[in-house]
């Protein structure tokens, strides 16, 4: 491999891709987007090739949606396209700069559509604990936790076969930065040919317990894989949960008169019991072939390198 020259940071929201981004772009060789004046100067609002992550239904949402996955296939892959892409992102960047870093959590999704654009591409991909990332987007999404989590398993799976088709790669657990950054870090400036820099951040190593201090209390205080909550609702069947590809619709927000001025305010279909145990029944066997665990929670993968 060639040394790496546009660098591509990707994860869902919330998994840890702004901290990254922000301590390698300390590196003087490193020249990253700031102040662009969009949302946390994330790549997808600069370009006008390919929908962004709101366009597909925002946070929680997006990976659900079939245009969200991007590969070499992709019929936006244009030379016009390429080219505009190019142009488009060249004048965020110092192109003096050794290395080039562009970061939007919907890279996760399409790495291998960059690949096709940009020479000597090297992609960061920050994962988290589905609880984490969940709870933590609900704020954003207004739905169920079932559907966050089902959401977050479409994502990640769609990571795990994307990356067999890239050239490199590091897929780097966020609980694993802020625990022991230094290995991480040094293995990123061999990766990417920088020399070694001391950064400059604060990490808390106690970053989930809150999330899952909420799973325990409200989503997981009588844990039994006994009651699926689907059992719930007579008229929907197990084949009925998709893999991948939709929301779970019985499952998500819905809108009602609110208490005050008839507003709207969200409000989920099932209880919180049964969304856990609904999430644990299943996509608890398919979250731990990647490494995190609904019922373990110290279980964390290892950070893969390629």
């Amino acid at each position: 491999m060639n040394r790496p020259r546009h660098v591509f940071i990707g994860g869902l929201p919330r998994s840890g891709t702004t901290l990254i981004a922000r301590i390698l772009a300390q590196h003087p060789d490193v020249s990253a987007f700031s102040d662009t004046g969009v949302g946390q100067d994330e790549g997808q609002f600069l370009q006008s090739v390919y929908p962004t992550a709101i366009s597909l239904g925002g946070p929680g949402r997006f990976a659900f949606d079939p245009a969200a996955h991007l590969t070499e296939t992709s019929r936006l892959l244009s030379e016009e396209n390429k080219s505009k892409l190019r142009r488009e992102w060249n004048k965020y960047w110092n192109l003096e700069k050794t290395v080039l870093v562009e970061k939007t959590p919907m890279n996760i999704l399409i790495s291998r559509f960059l690949n096709q654009i940009f020479a000597d591409c090297y992609f960061i991909f920050m994962t988290r604990h589905p609880i984490a990332v969940s709870i933590a987007t609900q704020k954003w999404s207004r739905t169920s936790i079932f559907s966050l989590m089902n959401h977050w398993l479409v994502a990640h799976e769609i990571l795990a076969a994307d990356i067999e088709f890239l050239p490199g790669c590091a897929v780097i657990p966020y609980e694993r930065l802020v625990n022991d950054p230094e290995p991480i870090l040094r293995g990123l400036e061999k990766a990417l040919a920088l020399g070694k820099l001391a950064y400059k951040f604060h990490l808390d190593s106690g970053v989930n317990d809150k999330y899952f201090k909420i799973w325990a209390d409200v989503f997981h205080r009588r844990a039994n894989r006994t009651l699926p909550g689907l059992g719930n609702l007579k008229d929907i069947q197990r084949a009925d949960i998709p893999q991948s590809g939709k929301a779970m619709p019985y499952l998500t927000s819905v809108a009602r008169p609110g208490a005050q001025g008839g507003g709207q305010r969200p409000m989920l279909l099932t209880d919180p019991l049964s969304e856990s145990q609904d999430a644990i029944a299943l996509f608890g066997e398919r979250i731990e072939r990647l490494g995190y665990s609904l019922e373990d929670l110290t279980l964390c993968p290892d950070v893969i390198a390629k």
